[in-house]
């Protein structure tokens, strides 16, 4: 008799062990993660918003990718007034049309979980479209591999988790944070908390990925073409020099043993101080043989409201600092080398 109370008293404190370490484990912050993962495997919607606070999540996204969004068109050189007024209003706009990204990302994710892709419904949104293209192109394809859970803190009614993910195209590990919040229906994901540091990490891997690519092709070039000199002038078409026009030419020399047919240079003026005064544009469309040089001409007019065109106008050619860079060459032969474009 006392050897079957004693086996129901262990089986008793076994059952109320197990009990509280499943009721723990339904009311823990990586039960809740692993329902939302299940949720998307099974597109069930109706499962994810029982353990997402989607309103919540997609405000924190929208926060955070405007934030560095903001924060890179902010950094970027401009060359005038006006340009720096667009740039401004660009700004602007950005933080007032928030309510409108909150929308289209909302729909985003809701399509996204329910059927397996990022888009606005019917693709009627230009802006839908631009955030369903970055998207794709950042995360779409598998790019993205879940690793494991890093870490996972809670204090009080609050919990972070960390998620591990690998990105194949770089083969390179991220940490996600993971933000939740206990309420009365148990833990529900609110945010995540380092997205603005995700991005910029991931942007600046893309800016080193393509910058090594850009100098293999860049001295490719080199060796093909080159600038032998720039010149610079200005004159008046006028009497009382209001009509004021800068011309520059450019002379390239083709030190390679094939035929140019075209190129393409961008040139950036800038004045001792190191700021931007002009930067433009020129196209060479003629052939270039093998040891010969060609020029191409390139005249603005001034405006006169614009700082920096006057003085462009007014600075001597030998107090400026002028950089050219050929980002694209194609030769007679069809081949082409082009930079890729860094955003």
């Amino acid at each position: 008799m006392e050897k079957k109370k004693a086996i129901a008293i262990v089986v008793l404190i076994l059952g109320v062990i197990v009990f509280v370490l499943y009721y723990r484990w339904v009311n823990s912050p990586r039960y809740a993660l692993m329902k939302v993962k299940e949720a998307v495997e099974k597109h069930d919607l109706k499962l994810f918003r029982g353990y997402v606070d989607v309103e919540s999540l997609t405000w924190s996204l929208v926060d955070q990718a405007v934030k560095y969004a903001v924060e890179k068109e902010m950094s970027k050189e401009v060359e005038d007034e006006w340009e720096r007024l667009g740039r401004d209003l660009a700004v602007g706009l950005a933080n007032l049309l928030k309510p409108v990204f909150y929308g289209l990302v909302k729909v985003g994710i809701e399509n996204f979980v329910a059927g397996g892709k990022f888009e606005v419904v019917g693709d009627e949104s230009r802006e839908g479209e631009v955030f369903r293209k970055n998207f794709e192109g950042k995360f779409g394809d598998g790019k993205l591999s879940f690793t494991g859970i890093e870490y996972e803190r809670e204090f009080g009614d609050v919990a972070f988790v960390g998620l591990g993910f690998l990105h194949k195209d770089y083969n390179e590990k991220f940490v996600l944070e993971v933000k939740l919040r206990m309420g009365d229906d148990g833990w529900k994901v609110v945010e995540l908390g380092n997205l603005y540091d995700f991005m910029k990490r991931l942007d600046e891997i893309e800016r080193r990925k393509v910058e090594e690519l850009n100098k293999r092709i860049s001295e490719r070039i080199s060796r093909n073409l080159v600038v032998e000199s720039v010149g610079k002038y200005s004159y008046a078409r006028d009497v009382w020099g209001i009509d004021r026009r800068v011309g520059f030419k450019v002379n390239f020399k083709n030190v390679g043993d094939r035929v140019i047919d075209e190129c393409r240079a961008v040139v950036s003026v800038k004045n001792s101080g190191g700021r931007l005064l002009k930067k433009f544009e020129v196209v060479l469309g003629d052939d270039i043989a093998p040891g010969r040089v060609l020029g191409v001409v390139k005249e603005f007019d001034v405006n006169l409201f614009i700082k920096e065109e006057n003085e462009l106008y007014e600075t001597p050619a030998g107090n400026l600092y002028v950089d050219v860079l050929i980002p694209f060459v194609k030769f007679k032969d069809g081949e082409v080398l082009k930079l890729k474009e860094v955003d």
